[in-house]
């Protein structure tokens, strides 16, 4: 009404003025102009100016993960760092529409090894930002989006205890990356289709890397999945470190990489037991190399504040060429709150390698929060 009142009084001046002039036509020309400004604004001006001042959606925090964590390493010392903690906020226009923001480590896109200098950048920044739309035949996102490629790619970080398994910590697999996903599902069974860069935002050039997750889940015990992804790393945007020794890679040759995985989750009460196999081929100058993970975790809750796990984790980074594989047996002990959004981890890890023994064993101690109860 602030409008119409403006335009009331500097009217009335107006009518003032006239009526020093003895106009009494005039007046009654002004109360009807008044009269069918008053109404026209009420029924349509006003609602347009509000609309166009007002917030359209929703804002929400929509996940909270923060990780102080302590890890300790033989003959290297200790040192405090707060992990993959990342915050994530939600914009929601309608049921449909959408955006999501994760804020944290940029190192946790997981730059795949192969790209520029073999450098996965610590920073804070966006870890994953995109828009999302939600329809009757499926999902669509696009922008700095998650993989989602195997048992780690789709795990909800709020629910990972254990640290990252060989496969993403190698960088084998990227996390997030920059382009554009369809995700579908009918009686249990799921599609997603990812098309992507496949060095997120740090080079230009190259072909797509594809990347493909099929499975099935009955929504409460049984996930079943196998993801495949191909992609060419072209010769100029090849790391020059000639350190990285996966699958027989040279740096600075042109290389067609071909990554496969598939694994059950099986969540009855107090349990939850994965197992997953992967590898994976790199193919330059008419040449193959390969490697391979298995992956075998289970956790289990003795009672609501406590719970425990074991992790057999295995990969060979050259097959075919003995002494290369390495496995890391790890044992965890979590001590958590009545909600589980405060959670104690303590997680040792022993290195086993196939020869040349190095003392690099692991302690870490971890305080696991979320502000969101499961």
């Amino acid at each position: 009404m602030q409008y119409v009142t403006l335009r009331y009084k500097r009217v009335e001046t107006g009518r003032l003025n006239m009526l020093a002039v003895g106009s009494g036509l005039m007046k009654m020309f002004v109360k009807a102009t008044i009269a069918t400004l008053m109404t026209v604004g009420a029924a349509g001006l006003l609602p347009r100016m509000a609309r166009a001042d007002e917030t359209v959606g929703t804002f929400s925090v929509d996940s909270v993960v923060l990780r102080p964590t302590y890890l300790t390493q033989e003959e290297q010392g200790g040192q405090f760092s707060l992990g993959d903690s990342e915050i994530g906020i939600l914009w929601r226009k309608d049921r449909h529409w959408s955006a999501h923001f994760d804020l944290g480590d940029t190192a946790y896109r997981n730059l795949p090894i192969y790209y520029n200098n073999g450098i996965n950048e610590t920073q804070f920044g966006l870890v994953d930002g995109y828009a999302e739309y939600d329809g009757i035949y499926g999902r669509v996102r696009a922008g700095l989006i998650p993989v989602d490629f195997g048992y780690e790619g789709v795990l909800d970080d709020a629910h990972r205890y254990f640290l990252y398994s060989q496969s993403i910590a190698n960088r084998l697999i990227a996390l997030r990356d920059e382009g554009v996903s369809f995700y579908t599902e009918h009686n249990g069974y799921f599609t997603e289709l990812t098309v992507h860069n496949g060095s997120i935002d740090q080079s230009s050039g190259g072909d797509p890397w594809v990347t493909g997750g099929w499975g099935w889940s009955d929504s409460r015990k049984i996930k079943a999945m196998l993801s495949l992804q191909t992609g060419l790393v072209p010769a100029g945007l090849t790391t020059n470190n000639t350190a990285i020794d996966v699958a027989g890679f040279q740096p600075g040759v042109t290389a067609r990489v071909r990554n496969g995985a598939a694994f059950v989750e099986y969540t009855p009460l107090y349990w939850d037991v994965v197992a997953e196999v992967g590898g994976g081929e790199i193919v330059q100058n008419n040449k193959t190399g390969r490697y391979d993970y298995d992956l075998l975790q289970t956790i289990h809750d003795f009672s609501r504040n406590l719970a425990a796990g074991a992790r057999y984790d295995y990969y060979d980074s050259n097959m075919g060429i003995s002494g290369q594989a390495q496995t890391e047996i790890t044992a965890l002990l979590m001590l958590k709150s009545d909600d589980a959004s405060s959670n104690l981890i303590l997680e040792g890890t022993k290195h086993i390698y196939e020869t040349n023994q190095i003392h690099d064993d692991q302690l870490r101690v971890e305080w696991l929060l979320t502000p969101f109860s499961h």
